[in-house]
Formats: structure tokens, C-alpha cells, sequence
């Protein structure tokens, strides 16, 4: 199947038509001439103008649109916790050395993997999209001096090493550790957030003396059936090419792999995780503080035995941290904010407060409220406190003397220990992290307490609920729980909301879901697995709306790949006849110009390429996405095709060349035909009305005529009247 373009291949170079042999063109005269159309690579020939395809352009789309890519915010330096580093976005991205195939033609554009038609010969990329990889930088192979080693480390010098092992359990920094011990002038690069419906590895690339990182943790369930044969193919292939990829799994993607094969440069590890401690150790020598490390050792003493040796290694890098960042060693504030303020949970919640006046019981829900809305108007906090207590307290509330007899705001803030200023409540003032620590404590500790607050979390972010206006701090708050519980348990309860409400909760339940898909550790599964399930199942519709409105959003512009195969997804399966219009509508979005709009259209010209005989999916979504609305002319004027063919250049002529094929395919199948018919009818009255440029319009109808006579659908296409109409004609009676 092909895919839509993220990682362009080199840019092609114009040729002497005379020679096959490459021609070596550089410097700032190619730079000029080369454009990038999304998916679609294309060099102007010497001398040619952008604007010398005929054909009107839209206001403001003079140059191809550039890609925007969301920009990952990584986690710190060599800590997995999760197992990401902070990167720069501004390193150029990999374009690895790719097959080509020179053509030669009066015309040729490049448009994924077919050549098309253009002014020039160029060569163009065949085979499937290689994903963008990012440049490791020396700074994020971890230095002898901080390295934990954990076992004895492998000398592999090619092919594929995989890792398998929990996550914040080192394997990141292990193997980027591995990948700085091969010999000097590999190019080192890492694939940070791939986007791909499914991992596949022809996506990955092979190029020689490179050393790759890839990280497929929590898509066990996504691999395809033949992942196995594809990973032990491409070792074979690295092992001769002298590059490496390192893979890190878990134990669903260790399922999923084929054996240790030393024949073919397959290797697959068990991770040991480092000791914590001696992470902490070397960290804080690493800085000259010697002394400093004593207070590790120091029995009874505060920072004695707060880490064990098999926890997660960033817990030993925080320990060297606060280490480090105490004023003496006595710190209580940094103790407490290291050892996630349990001291002072403790005394909040460990005690029985059981009493008939309840006052314990309010001042716990103040700071329950207090930590999920952390930072939030005074009035959204104290009522959604209130709406934590049983109705049954808040009823004997109201017999005391209700509002009238409570103490006023900022003096119920300070009898539960938080903090009031300017109208808003906070827990975390000076207590930064407070607010985290409270959430997991009430999920992992007092289990008996998550259905109460998962009720509550719906009756607050309810529309005109206490804090209905709050959402955005409630989808980063509930982030944290599926920090604390994982992301099923979230998703879990958006569903329940979706079911109790779904025209109301939508909008909360789209906001949590983009944060899930975002997050550095369970981002990828809730992207590549759990959205694509929501997507398929049509026995929940509501869930399938949700993605749509997912796919509306930013996720499509961060990974437009997998927004389009979950609309497409939500295309196939729903039975809904108004949703699956909505995920039409959205698809169309991605067609606007401030998107990589001929890499859209090339995956939606490849799907009705690719429909299998006993479902026709792509060639409907094509004629619902370009049937011209009515079959008039006037309901062109907002249809996606009149922004591609009014294009400027080359990025319209491939629109041109792409909707030329499209329209054969369509016109080619029986139960297509008739609706195709009446679309390109719709299309010339558009040319005739002047909203679509009438030669482009008129050489992409001219593909339907073959060497048969006329028959009704073809006479419906070309008898029509106007200047089109008498083109047309003229033109088929002329054809070949």
C-alpha cells in the first residue's frame, strides 16, 4: 500500500535527456529551483518560471504549503521517566539514500511512488515512505563517567539489537550508549514519533554505516503478522549495509519477534535495569561534590535508603538532584518534594476523621478538589468540593446554616492547608508536584475511592457543573492518572462518559484524548492501537465520533498519516450515515491549504487504487470528497478540487496528473460509473462557470474517453452546451 510522504527523498535533479548517467547539479542555482509539494518532490527546469503552468491560483498560495510538524516536548537528559530526551527541532531531518528509476517524458512530476506527468525528466522514489529520523546529538550518548553498565554489553557492529524491558527501566540510555560505541562515522539517528498506522519495516531505513533507534514499546498488538520475517529480512540487510538498529520492546513485542539469530544480525536482550543508586552516585561525583555522596551512606540520616537499588534509574537521577539542589542536608522542603510529599499526605489522609460535625471530611474534599483543579477559580474548586461530600453531609449542611454559617473562602483554604490568592485556590504553592502526588496517592492507595472520584470527575466537568469552565486542568489531570493507572483506565472512563452523554461530554472527552496521544511513554499505543480500535468499532459510534473530532484537531497536522487511516477506518465500519459524512468532512480539512494537501490527495488516489473487488471504500470517498455537491457548478465552489487545480506550478499540474488517474480508476468500475459520470458533468459546468480552470478541467476529463463508442454516461459528460461542452466533443471525436 502506499503511503502518504513524511520523509522526502533527495531532491531529484533535471537531466540531460541525451545521458542516463547522473547529473551533478549543486549550489545555489538548484536550491532555487527546487520546490517540495508535500509529499511530492519536483525540479523546475532551467529557466522556468512557478507561474508558468496555466491556470488560476488562490489568493495566498503562490508556493507550495510546508508541512508543520507538532514539536515533541521530550523529557530531560538520559532519564527514562519517560524515555525520551529534550531535542532540538531545528536539525535538518534524515533523507536517506532511496531507490530511483529515471523516466523519460515530456512531462513528469513526482507524487509518491508514480511518476507523472511534467515539463521535465526528473527521477522520483519508488517503494514505500520512509519515516522522518532525527540526528542524535553527541550530548545524549551518556559518558563513561555517568554510564551504569548492567551485565556484560554486547559488541554487535550491524544489524538489529532489540532490547526488551519495562519502560523507566534504562533501555533508552542503554542503547544510545550502544549506539556511540560504533566505530567512529556512523551517522546516528532515531525515529521520535513515527507515523504509520502500523509499524512496518520497509518504513525504516537501511542506508550504510548508520545507526538507527527505534522504539516500538506498547505495540505488540499492532505488529502485523509478518513483522517477524520483515525484522529478520532487514537484519540481514543491516548487518551487510555495517548499520545497526536498536529496537526497544516490551513483553508484548517480544511475542511478537522471531529468535536470536546470529546467521541473519538478528540479537534479542533482555534488559537488566542499572542499580538507581550507583546512578545517583555517579551523578553527584560528576560534579565534584564528593562529600555530598556521604549523605547516601549516612545511616538515620534523611537521605539514607530513599532509593532502592532496583528502582527506576531516573529515580536515581532525581535523587542526585535533590541531592544537589539541598541547602544543607537537613532540607525538609527538598526531601519532601522528593519523596512525592508523602509526610504531608500522610497527616492529611492516614488519620480516621469520622466525626459527627464531618469537618474532617470537608477539609479532605477541599484538598481532593484542590489538587485536581490546582490553580482555578475559588468558586469552581469550593462548590466542587462540596459536590464530593455525600448528599447526605450536605444536607445536614444545610440544616446548620448552609453558605450563611460557613467560614468565609480564604479561611476554608487555610483550616485544610491550602493556598488562597487573588480569588483562586492552589496546593501547589511552594509545594511544587503536590498536586501529582495527592492524584496517585488516591488512586494507588485508597483504591476504594475510584469509583467516588470517578463519579465525581463526571458530575464536575459536566456541562454547568462546578467546573465546567475547567477542562483544560482536568485533561492534564486525568494524564496523570493514566500516568498512575495507565491509559486503559482513562479511556475507560471517557467511554462511560461518552455512553452517559455523548453530545454533552464530547468536547472533554476530544480534549483528554489529544493529551493521551501527546504523552512521551503511552502516546504511541493510545495513537497506533487504541484509537485505531475506537475508529473500527461500529458498535460504538460515539467512540467513533470521538475520533473524528480527534482527527480534526492537531493531531492531524502532528500525524496526518494516522488521522487519515482512523477517518478512513471510521469510513469503513460505521453505520451511521451522518457520521460517516462528518469523517468525510474532516478528510476534506486536510485538503486546506495550510496542510500538505498533494500528499493527501496522492493517499486518496492510492485507497481508490488499492479498493479490493467486494468493497469499493476509496472510489466512494473520492466521489463524496470531489462529486461537485449537487451536480452543479455553483457547489463547486467550496469543493476541495478547486483549490488543488487553481494552483500555481507544479504542485497543480500533479494535482492535475492525480485526478486524472483517479477519475480512470472510477470510471473503470461498473458500480462507479454512473456516479462518476455525473461528477465530471459537474465538473465542466464548474469549468463553464469559471470556478475551475477549464484546460486542467478539461484534459482530466478527457482521460474517460477510450477507444468504445458513446454510451450513456459518456454522452452525459460531453453533450452538455458551453465552451467545455464543445471541447470535450471535439476532443473525443479526435482521439486516437
Amino acid at each position: 500500500m502506499n503511503h502518504p510522504f513524511e520523509n522526502m527523498n533527495p531532491r531529484p535533479e533535471p537531466e540531460d535527456p541525451s545521458k542516463l548517467a547522473m547529473t551533478d547539479i549543486s549550489g545555489p542555482e538548484l536550491e532555487e529551483r527546487t520546490e517540495h509539494l508535500g509529499g511530492v518532490t519536483y525540479t523546475r527546469p532551467p529557466g522556468a518560471e512557478p507561474d508558468a503552468v496555466e491556470g488560476r491560483s488562490e489568493p495566498g498560495i503562490g508556493h507550495p504549503p510546508q508541512i508543520v510538524y507538532g514539536v515533541e516536548n521530550e523529557a530531560r537528559d538520559l532519564v527514562e521517566a519517560p524515555e525520551n530526551l529534550s531535542e532540538s527541532t531545528s536539525e535538518p531531518e534524515h533523507k536517506p539514500g532511496v531507490s530511483v528509476s529515471e523516466v523519460e517524458s515530456d512531462h513528469v512530476v513526482v507524487a509518491g511512488r508514480d511518476a507523472i506527468l511534467s515539463p521535465t525528466t526528473i527521477r522520483y522514489q519508488q517503494g514505500p515512505t520512509l519515516l522522518r529520523s532525527h540526528e542524535i546529538v553527541p550530548n545524549e550518548i551518556p559518558s563513561e563517567q555517568l554510564f551504569v553498565h548492567a551485565g556484560v554489553p554486547d559488541d554487535i557492529q550491524g544489524g538489529v539489537y532489540v532490547l526488551i524491558g519495562p519502560p523507566n527501566s534504562g533501555r533508552r540510555t542503554a542503547a544510545r550508549r550502544l549506539l556511540g560505541s560504533l566505530p567512529e562515522g556512523r551517522q546516528l539517528r532515531k525515529f521520535r514519533r513515527p507515523d504509520w498506522d502500523e509499524p512496518d519495516m520497509d518504513r525504516i531505513p537501511n542506508d550504510p554505516d548508520h545507526g538507527y533507534l527505534l522504539d516500538l514499546t506498547g505495540m505488540g498488538e499492532a505488529l502485523p503478522d509478518h513483522f517477524a520475517e520483515d525484522l529478520a529480512s532487514y537484519a540481514e540487510k543491516a548487518r551487510d549495509n555495517r548499520t545497526l538498529l536498536v529496537t526497544l520492546g516490551d513483553e508484548g513485542v517480544k511475542h511478537r519477534l522471531p529468535p536470536s539469530d546470529g546467521e541473519v544480525g538478528l540479537v534479542v536482550r533482555e534488559h537488566q535495569r542499572p542499580d538507581a543508586l550507583m546512578v545517583a552516585r555517579k551523578r553527584i561525583r560528576a560534579t565534584g561534590h564528593h562529600e555530598r555522596e556521604t549523605w547516601l551512606d549516612a545511616e538515620g540520616g534523611p537521605f539514607h535508603g530513599l532509593v532502592a537499588p532496583d528502582a527506576p534509574p531516573s529515580r536515581g537521577v532525581e535523587l542526585a538532584e535533590a541531592v544537589l539542589k539541598a541547602e544543607h542536608q537537613q532540607d525538609e522542603v527538598v526531601l519532601d518534594e522528593f519523596t512525592g510529599w508523602q509526610k504531608q499526605i500522610q497527616e492529611w489522609f492516614a488519620a480516621d476523621v469520622r466525626r459527627e460535625d464531618a469537618t474532617g471530611a470537608e477539609q479532605r474534599a477541599l484538598r481532593i478538589a484542590s489538587a485536581f483543579l490546582d490553580g482555578s477559580p475559588a468558586p469552581a474548586v469550593l462548590n466542587a468540593a462540596d459536590a464530593l461530600l455525600p448528599q447526605a453531609v450536605r444536607d445536614r449542611f444545610e440544616v446548620w446554616g448552609g453558605a450563611l454559617a460557613a467560614p468565609d473562602d480564604e479561611t476554608r483554604c487555610s483550616d485544610a492547608g491550602v493556598g488562597y490568592q487573588g480569588g483562586r485556590i492552589s496546593i501547589t504553592d511552594s509545594r511544587e508536584g503536590l498536586d501529582k502526588a495527592v492524584i496517585r496517592y488516591l488512586w494507588n492507595r485508597r483504591g476504594s475511592a475510584s469509583a467516588l472520584l470517578s463519579t465525581w470527575l463526571s458530575e464536575i466537568s459536566a456541562p454547568g457543573g462546578p467546573a465546567g469552565k475547567c477542562l483544560d486542568r482536568l485533561s492534564e489531570v486525568l494524564t496523570e492518572v493514566a500516568v498512575a493507572q495507565g491509559s486503559a483506565t482513562v479511556l475507560a472512563l471517557l467511554e462511560g462518559w461518552l455512553k452517559q452523554d455523548a453530545q454533552q461530554r464530547m468536547g472533554f472527552v476530544v480534549k483528554v484524548l489529544e493529551r493521551l496521544t501527546e504523552h512521551p511513554g503511552f502516546g504511541a499505543r493510545v495513537r497506533v492501537v487504541d484509537l485505531r480500535n475506537w475508529a473500527k468499532g461500529r458498535r460504538t459510534p460515539e467512540r467513533q465520533r470521538a475520533v473524528v473530532e480527534v482527527c480534526r484537531g492537531g493531531f492531524a497536522e502532528s500525524y496526518p498519516e494516522q488521522a487519515l487511516m482512523r477517518l478512513r477506518y471510521v469510513m469503513e465500519t460505521a453505520d451511521d450515515t451522518g457520521l460517516r459524512r462528518e469523517a468525510v468532512a474532516v478528510i476534506a480539512e486536510q485538503l486546506a491549504p495550510e496542510r500538505g494537501r498533494t500528499a493527501v490527495l496522492k493517499t486518496l488516489v492510492d485507497w481508490v487504487e488499492n479498493d479490493r473487488t467486494t468493497t469499493i471504500v476509496g472510489g466512494r470517498l473520492f466521489l463524496d470528497l470531489f462529486g461537485g455537491a449537487g451536480f452543479e457548478g455553483e457547489g463547486i465552489r467550496n469543493d476541495p478540487s478547486r483549490g488543488l487545480l487553481t494552483l500555481i506550478g507544479s504542485e497543480g499540474e500533479a494535482a492535475v496528473e492525480l485526478f486524472k488517474k483517479a477519475w480512470k480508476l472510477t470510471w473503470n468500475k461498473p458500480e462507479l460509473r454512473s456516479d462518476t459520470s455525473h461528477a465530471l458533468v459537474a465538473w465542466r459546468r464548474a469549468a463553464d462557470a469559471e470556478h475551475m480552470p477549464v484546460d486542467r478541467t478539461r484534459r482530466i476529463i478527457g482521460v474517460v474517453f477510450g477507444s468504445s463508442g458513446i454510451d450513456d454516461d459518456l454522452d452525459r459528460i460531453i453533450r452538455g452546451e458551453g465552451q467545455l461542452g464543445t471541447l470535450l466533443r471535439r476532443d473525443f471525436m479526435r482521439r486516437p
